[in-house]
Order: structure tokens, then sequence, then C-alpha cells
């Protein structure tokens, strides 16, 4: 059943109870969420799992997770040095990713929260790199907002599934990376003006907005993020055509560093 609001949202299920990192960071272990979303795990995580130790499962050992570590939204970490979660046996459902791109046997989702600066510059890179793959490998977009931008990450993701009723998602998603300088410094206003620009029907998307239409979608993509054990944004993973995780990305990746990942799988 839809919400609806006075145009503009005045509060919001808080879902993170952040652990005092500043930035696009930290999510506390406690908050994590029940598993009502589209994500399945074949095999829990160990509890307590030691530093700087990596675990793996006899039944799913092509899955690997890159980095666990605080400073991972620096973009010159050691990838080498950082912790690795247990994480094996996680699943997504395909069908749950609504915004996709071309075409391909292998899936990289990108969980993001438009006021994170560090989302804003993985989403350029991802698309100057992605062109050149689009015709091997699928990229799709899900919604992760983070607790210190939570009132405004949520409307302007429910802001952009209004657009994808009118087949504007990406152009819409990549208006708000344009124009917002993150940490919350978007207007409400803006996004009005973004449908206008776009030349969206104003009623359709106002109502729409004004409904809370898609609210309960934000948040299950939320849930479903830290399910598979986001912390922070930007957070990616990479998935098979039956929706098995075989890589996690945690943090920003350069344009080569993705260069890489995607050739690894055209091999």
């Amino acid at each position: 059943m839809n919400t609806s609001r006075s145009i503009i949202p005045s509060a919001l299920l808080c879902l993170f109870l952040l652990s005092g990192f500043s930035g696009c960071n930290a999510v506390s272990e406690s908050s994590q969420t029940g598993s009502d979303s589209s994500v399945s795990s074949k095999e829990s995580p160990p509890k307590n799992q030691p530093a700087n130790e990596q675990t793996s499962s006899s039944g799913n050992e092509d899955i690997e997770v890159i980095s666990d570590n605080e400073d991972w939204i620096i973009s010159d970490v050691d990838w080498s040095q950082t912790d690795q979660e247990a994480s094996t046996g996680k699943t997504i459902d395909p069908q749950s990713v609504r915004h996709t791109q071309g075409t391909g046997s292998y899936t990289l989702i990108e969980y993001s929260d438009t006021e994170c600066p560090y989302s804003k510059e993985y989403h350029t890179i991802l698309d100057e790199v992605f062109p050149n793959y689009e015709n091997e490998i699928q990229r799709g977009y899900k919604h992760f907002a983070l607790n210190q931008h939570l009132e405004k990450a949520t409307l302007q993701a429910e802001a952009t599934e209004c657009a994808a009723d009118q087949d504007k998602f990406w152009e819409y998603t990549a208006e708000i990376y344009k124009r917002t300088h993150s940490n919350n410094s978007l207007p409400d206003a803006e996004l009005f003006v973004i449908a206008q620009d776009l030349k969206l029907d104003e009623d359709a998307f106002n109502d729409c907005l004004a409904q809370a239409t898609y609210n309960s979608l934000v948040k299950d993509n939320s849930k479903e993020a830290q399910e598979l054990g986001a912390t922070g944004t930007p957070f990616s993973i990479y998935v098979d055509a039956d929706g098995n995780v075989v890589k996690i990305l945690k943090g920003k990746y350069s344009a080569s560093e993705l260069e890489d990942l995607f050739n690894q799988y055209l091999k």
C-alpha cells in the first residue's frame, strides 16, 4: 500500500544505525535487517571473523569479496591489505533488478546513495567505462540511502523511480548526480526542475512522488544491500545469469580497475 506525503516528506523510517564514521560510511552490525527482500543466503557467514583472515566455503569457492576496510572509500586503498568478510552463498533475484543497461551473462549491480560524493564519482566512472562493454556485460542499479542522507537520498531515489515510469530512469539519475554537490546539498525543488527539463509528464511525476509510490521499493533495495554486506556506498556486486554473487566490491574503483574486472569475465 502506498503512503501519501505532502509533496516532500518530513520524516522517513531510519533504517541504519551508523557507527560514528563520517562520509558515506559504516553501518553497525546490529542494524542488519531480516531476509524479506530478494536476497537469499545458502550459508550464514561465521561470526567474529578474525581480522585479515579470508574465509572460503567448499561449496562456493568462486565468490571473492574485495575489501572490508574502514578506509575503503579512499581511492588509493591497497586492496591486498584490506580485511575480507565471509559472504559465500549469496544470491539475488535477477528479476528484482529493474534498471539495466547492456547485455551479457554477468551483471554489475551498483547500490548507490545519490547524496554520497563517492557514489557520485563512482557512477560517473561507470558511465565512462561501461559503454565499451555494453554488448558483453550488463549494468544494473539499485538504491542504498545511508542514514546521514536518508531523507534527501530516499526522496531522490523515489524520484528516479517515478521518472522510470516514463522511461527516463538513467537520464534522471544522471541529472541528479550532475546537479548535486553531495551531502544533502540538492534542494528538493530541483527534483521537479529535472522533471521539467526532461519533459516528463509533470502531473504524473508529481503524483507519483507525492503518493510515495516507490518508498517501499527503495527501502527494500537498502535492506538487500545490507544483507549482502554493505556498510556504506559505493557498493557493488557482480552476479551471474542465475543471480549468484561472484564478486562483492566495496568502495570507489578507478576506470582501470573496472576495466580489469570486466576483462576478467570476458575470458
